[in-house]
Formats: C-alpha cells, structure tokens, sequence
C-alpha cells in the first residue's frame, strides 16, 4: 500500500511537471508571438515592393524618388539617408516628371528645377487612377534641407495637362483644362472643357497656391467674319431637330474662358432657333452647372452682361464686385 502511495505522489508529480512545461511552452510561444509580430509587421511596411513594373528612380540632393506599378497599384516614395520620409499608394501609376502621356508634346522639366521662383531642388509626380480617361494628378515635391510637399493638383481627364513657364518670369504655370461639363447634356467625347491656366503664388511661409491666371487665358478676339461664320455653323447643326447641340455651350465656354463673355452672350441670342422653346430655361441650366466649377468665382471677375436667365452667374458676378 505503501509503495502504491508512493508511485501514486510520484506519478502527480511527472504530471505536475509535464502540465507546469507545458505551460512554460505556451507562455514561451505567446513571449515568443509577441516578439515576432512586430518584426513581421514592420517587415511587411517596407515601403514600395523591390519589384514591379514601370519603375524609375532619381537622385536629387541626396534624396531617392523611386516610383513602381505592380498589378493592382502603384506606389512611390522618397527617402534620404536608407529612410522613407514621404510615400504614396492610392493610384494605379505613378511617374516622375511633366508629360503624362510619355509621349514629348509637352515641355520636359528636367528633375531637381524650382518650378514656383525659389531656389531648393523640386520634383513633380504625377500619377494615373486607372479607366478609360481619368483622373491624371500631380504632386510638387521640394527637395531641400527638410522635405515639403508643396501642391497637388487634380487635372482630371486632362492627359496632357503639364506645367509650363508661359510668361518666362521662372514661374511654372499650370496649364489644364476645367471638366466641369463632362457629360453634362452629352457623351464625353462631346463634351467640352476650356482650357485653363493656374499660377503659382508663394506666401512668407512657402506655402503654394495656384489660382486662376485670366490674363494669360485671355486671347485675342476673333475678326467679326469669324464668328458669323460660327453662328451660322451652330445654327445649321443637325442636333438642333431633337436637342442642342454642344457646340452651342463649347463656343460659349470658349469665349468666356479666353476673356470675351459679350461675344459668348452673342453666340448665345443668335444663334438659338426661334421656333425652339425653353431657351431661358437652357440657358439658366447651363449657367448653374458653370458655378459648379472649382474656377467659378475667379471667372465671375471677368464676366459681365449676363443675360437676366444666366441669374447664377450674374449673382456670383454681383457677390464678387
């Protein structure tokens, strides 16, 4: 009995011990998995995947702007010294420098030019979302004792949006399209979108704006020939026997936009048939989607003479002065 006792004590304490490592393993596994997550998770924000396709990297002043597309998204980023100090990844493309498209129709801006009049190195990258047509951004980086993101500008559909030095002052404008009538009464491909030019402006403490540049949107009016010609073009389309056609509201963002709103109010009066109801109604239509644009109220400076339906823009004209 005794000795039954004995192996009995002995036989809780083997479990004892076996159940007291097995405990010690476990907690040595969770010690473990604790350990080991951060290593994993910080090995998995490594920054751009090493591989992938369309990648490109540039020095600029001792930093590193590598940008990569692997099949579902893009990325780039840019570091100094072995560190990320900016990265992005919400677009399907990204790419270093001015010309979206690739293609050399737009001035090429060599990488590390100060494009807003300073003197620290600056970088653009643009970057695709992914679709058919849309929407192409870009970002103006400085690359200078402390890195800033100065701007990022949506150019929308535009694929051949880009900066350019137009007044040769050092300046770089922005030179886009405004897309606030894409698909407003018609297809995109008849939709119109007047051609829009931003500057840049720079206060005491760097920050960077960009706003409408009217005086270098402006253009010369066209000899009166011209426009009875374009009437009588409008007036003669076939779209006018089940709707209206775009080419009546294109010629009248033109004029606005290229600084002629009487000649945009002209095209307007004769050009609509007479025979043709609901022409104030149109009119007031068109002129409500126009405040829609995000240049809107920089436009309101240079219109006047806004016929009594075009109501929105002569309020907006109105609250501007």
């Amino acid at each position: 009995m005794k000795e039954s006792r004995q192996l009995s004590a002995l036989s809780r304490q083997k479990s004892a011990g076996l159940l007291g490592r097995q405990r010690l393993l476990k907690a040595s596994q969770c010690i473990l998995l604790i350990l080991v997550l951060p290593i994993i998770s910080r090995a998995a924000d490594t920054g751009c995947p090493v591989n992938g396709s369309d990648e490109s990297k540039i020095t600029v002043n001792g930093y590193t702007v590598r940008t990569m597309r692997s099949e579902f998204f893009g990325c780039f980023e840019v570091s100094k010294n072995e560190a990320v100090v900016y990265r992005e990844a919400d677009d399907l493309r990204y790419f270093i420098g001015n010309d979206i498209q690739g293609e050399g129709k737009v001035p090429s801006i060599k990488p590390g030019t100060n494009i807003t009049g300073g003197r620290d190195p600056q970088v653009l990258i643009g970057s695709w979302s992914g679709g058919a047509h849309c929407c192409f951004k870009f970002r103006l980086l400085e690359l200078g004792s402390k890195f800033r993101k100065l701007a990022e500008l949506d150019a929308a559909d535009g694929d051949y949006a880009h900066f350019e030095d137009l007044d040769k002052d050092g300046k770089y404008e922005f030179v886009g399209n405004d897309w606030t009538f894409a698909y407003w009464e018609t297809s995109f491909a008849e939709s119109p979108a007047p051609k829009v030019i931003l500057r840049p402006t720079t206060d005491k403490e760097g920050r960077v704006e960009y706003s409408l540049a009217t005086d270098l949107m402006q253009r010369p009016a066209p000899p009166p020939e011209e426009t009875r010609k374009l009437v009588a073009k409008i007036k003669s389309n076939d779209e006018w026997s089940d709707g209206v056609p775009s080419a009546l509201w294109s010629a009248i963002l033109d004029f606005i936009y290229s600084g002629h709103p009487d000649l945009a109010w002209q095209i307007w009066n004769e050009t609509w048939p007479e025979s043709k109801p609901a022409k104030g109604g149109f009119l007031g239509a068109f002129c409500d989607r126009l405040t829609q644009s995000p240049y809107f109220f920089e436009l309101t400076k240079t219109i006047n003479s806004a016929p009594p339906d075009c109501f929105s823009i002569s309020r907006g004209a109105a609250t501007e002065k």
